[in-house]
């Protein structure tokens, strides 16, 4: 992420930084569970289930193409899908399989929703419906390329500057997030994070990004 900002390559980072805000909201859901471990136990388990899936239709993809597969190996690859993932694993009327869309059983919105942080929902909508087209590849990401504006080029590199800066900052808090909700990883040092905080703070108004209000920024840690 910090190469593409580099280059002004913000909008390539935007899925990167739909991953932090993912992980952030799964283990905000995950920290709420009465039974951390199981919870903890599911999530490594979905994760499995995902590496096989994808190992599965890698083989089928390479088959498909006309390159040598081991046979063995995908049969492997079937059986746990029939046998070891059942939790996540339903068998529609018609001899459909579906799979559960997360460890969780719920949708990225759901969780977004269910968090106590006041911004998150919002975060959600930033991110998955204003900022998709980047991740997707939608008309909207071609746009500006397609009609030029016709603005100075001091004012492109200024918009472009306050999207770097909002990309960054919202990277660094959803960093410093999921530091706080890793319960083996050593303690945020307080200081630290403050200074992080008011030169992230700093450099957001420099650039006239967006930024949220010293009581949300700081609400990171807690």
């Amino acid at each position: 992420m910090r190469l593409l900002c580099e280059q002004a390559h913000w909008e390539f980072a935007a899925p990167i930084l739909r991953q932090l805000f993912e992980l952030v909201i799964n283990m905000e859901y995950l920290g709420r569970q009465p039974d951390r471990e199981a919870a903890v136990f599911s999530y490594s388990k979905y994760g499995l289930l995902q590496t096989v899936r994808h190992q599965r239709l890698t083989l089928l993809y390479d088959e498909k193409t006309g390159r040598p597969i081991d046979t063995q190996r995908l049969a492997v690859l079937d059986q746990m899908l029939d046998e070891t993932f059942r939790e996540f694993r339903s068998v529609h009327d018609k001899g459909n399989v579906h799979w559960k869309p997360s460890w969780s059983g719920h949708h990225t919105r759901y969780l977004a929703e269910q968090s106590k942080h006041p911004l998150r929902a919002d975060q959600y909508e930033l991110m998955f419906s204003a900022w998709s087209e980047q991740a997707h590849g939608a008309p909207a990401a071609l746009l500006d390329n397609m009609f030029p504006r016709g603005l100075p080029v001091a004012k492109v590199v200024a918009s472009d500057d306050a999207e770097i800066i909002q990309t960054v900052t919202m990277a660094m808090t959803f960093f410093l997030e999921l530091w706080t909700l890793l319960p083996n990883v050593p303690p945020v040092d307080h200081a630290q994070r403050l200074e992080w905080t008011n030169k992230m703070l700093a450099e957001a108004r420099k650039h006239g990004a967006p930024f949220p209000a010293p009581s949300q920024a700081d609400s990171t840690a807690r």
